[in-house]
């Protein structure tokens, strides 16, 4: 009997789990990560790290976390090897930029996105984050801008260079451009916490130019300049104040009107503007309008709105999340 103790006991010594693959260990260290929990998918990451030294995607993920932890220097550690392997995509490149970033070292952060856009240089992500440093760094300089414009030129379906031009632009002499970066921003990225940020924005906007400022607008091109005309057009409609419902109807007005100038449309292809077109055939002009103002109006009465129109809201909603909000090369006027 003690002889088969002792048997059943080694051989629970020597049992050991299957050992997990590469990709379980991966999704293991993802499934912390989704839950915040970072030190777990740092310590599955390690693991994996010894069965494959060289994996650079694994080596990404670890430096994620490791940069979620705030472990900066451990993440730099990883990601410089990886920066000058010639297989670097720009995601390590981001994900580098911003340890350093992390690291309050500006002078290699520079460096390194000037690195990454001379390897990709139509990146839209790269762009808006290196805009970003630079208006960190030097403020009211306009450093950052220049920045954002080219990677909406370049790459213009990416959300963020419109997300920070919109904002760089509100209130000053560019607030032609503040509101048509601004929608196309809502329009490429419609539910975050940035979506509700720059609706506030586009409402605050409107209100400006048609109650006090559209006297004091002045395009710098003739593209800036035929959105203005139209735009007076509908000047003396906001005599009483702007809520989403004259909203709609000004901008109703503005299409219409643009599509039938001769000289602005066929010049100048837009995708905002044939979006509105289109969402004006389709018969859900109005429920976008309230989407787009109603929160950022009044919570309460876009609620009560939503309530009255059931299928409208519904119709609308459908039809915004099945479509793909793109915008194409060669629309880029803000020169």
């Amino acid at each position: 009997m003690h002889k088969v103790y002792l048997t059943l006991l080694a051989a629970m010594l020597h049992w050991q789990a299957p050992a997990q693959t590469i990709a379980e260990l991966q999704e293991t260290a993802r499934s912390f990560q989704r839950t915040g929990d970072y030190d777990n998918a740092i310590l599955v990451l390690k693991k994996a790290i010894l069965q494959a030294p060289d994996d650079a995607l694994v080596k990404m993920d670890l430096a994620t976390n490791l940069f979620l932890a705030r472990q900066y220097r451990a993440a730099a550690d990883i990601l410089n090897p990886l920066v000058e392997r010639p297989d670097a995509d720009e995601q390590v490149f981001q994900m580098a930029c911003l340890v350093q970033r992390g690291l309050l070292d500006f002078k290699e952060t520079d460096r390194l996105y000037k690195l990454a856009l001379k390897k990709f240089p139509r990146s839209g992500l790269l762009h808006a984050e290196y805009g970003d440093l630079l208006e960190a760094k030097d403020p009211g300089l306009g450093k950052g801008i220049v920045f954002w414009e080219k990677g909406i030129e370049l790459d213009p379906t990416y959300p963020g260079n419109y997300y920070y031009a919109a904002k760089y632009h509100n209130g000053g002499t560019g607030q032609v451009w503040s509101l048509l970066y601004g929608e196309i921003f809502v329009n490429l990225e419609s539910y975050t916490a940035r979506t509700t940020e720059i609706k506030n924005l586009l409402l605050a906007g409107y209100k400006r130019i048609y109650i006090g400022g559209m006297q004091n607008l002045k395009g710098k091109n003739a593209f800036e300049n035929a959105v203005i005309a139209e735009w007076r057009q509908s000047e003396n409609m906001a005599s009483s104040g702007i809520d989403p419902e004259l909203l709609t109807a000004i901008r109703t007005r503005f299409v219409l009107g643009w599509f039938a100038n001769d000289k602005a449309m066929p010049k100048y292809a837009f995708r905002l503007f044939s979006h509105h077109q289109e969402l004006l055939k389709q018969g859900f002009f109005n429920a976008y309008n309230q989407w787009l103002f109603g929160p950022a109006a009044n919570m309460s009465a876009y609620q009560t709105w939503t309530t009255n129109h059931p299928a409208e809201q519904t119709e609308f909603t459908k039809y915004q999340r099945n479509r793909l909000f793109k915008v194409p090369t060669g629309e880029y006027y803000n020169k």
